[in-house]
């Protein structure tokens, strides 16, 4: 059996990316720069900054009927990095 691990949802990202969300993100996380809340949320890997179930709270603050059951999506590092390849390549397009 393939172990599965936890990153966040596309439903939850779509909050997190969200101007007002980033703003909050920047305090929880302690930073000055906008820059660094963006790669974070480029970045949706297990055990990545964002895999916090702590911004549950920013996300329900701006989405109030996201519930907690959606936060978190599991996948194998198959999936991670079948995922991380496409969106590289969309990048460089």
């Amino acid at each position: 059996m393939r172990k599965k691990f936890l990153v966040v949802s596309e439903q939850a990202m779509r909050v997190l990316k969200r101007p007002e969300s980033k703003a909050k993100m920047l305090i929880f996380f302690g930073v000055k720069d906008m820059r660094t809340i963006d790669s974070y949320l480029a970045n949706n890997v297990p055990q990545g900054q964002i895999v916090n179930p702590n911004l549950l709270t920013i996300v329900r603050e701006h989405a109030p009927d996201f519930q907690e059951k959606n936060f978190f999506e599991r996948v194998s590092m198959a999936e991670v990095v079948k995922k991380n390849k496409s969106k590289k390549g969309i990048q460089k397009k």
